[in-house]
């Protein structure tokens, strides 16, 4: 008869780490999608130019990718699962404020600070998988 320790024991892969990673990724994609069909309304209730609409568009790019190995930085330091629920908060958060913004201005800060906090979250997205799959 084998005998085995609480350390030895291994425990079977959940799906929940899946949904996780699905549910942030299409977050992301649900925010793209729903910028570029509101671009027209956004022109037209905030009195936007062609520049300000790009800035809404492509600004958070520049933000995003400025943030994303911070991201992994912060994840070795704070854990990757905090990070990634953090991001995930903070995102959501940065959504409702663009949702609530009455000047272009306010849209523009919002969406910057909306991918701000999506750069830390996303390179925890895969360690997060990951380290509960090995």
């Amino acid at each position: 008869m084998i005998t085995t320790t609480p350390s030895q024991q291994t425990r079977p892969p959940t799906a929940i780490p899946l949904l996780a990673l699905c549910l942030g990724y299409f977050m992301t994609i649900l925010d793209v999608t729903i910028v570029n069909v509101a671009l027209v309304d956004i022109k037209e209730h905030l009195s936007a130019n062609v520049t300000g609409l790009q800035w809404i568009v492509d600004g958070y790019a520049l933000v995003f990718a400025s943030f994303l190995l911070t991201g992994g930085a912060l994840g070795d330091r704070r854990g990757s699962r905090t990070v990634f629920l953090a991001g995930l908060a903070l995102f959501t958060l940065a959504s409702t404020l663009c949702s609530l913004a009455p000047t272009l201005l306010v849209l523009q800060i919002a969406r910057a600070f909306q991918w701000a906090w999506r750069g830390p979250a996303c390179p925890e997205f895969a360690r997060s998988f990951t380290d509960d799959l090995s």
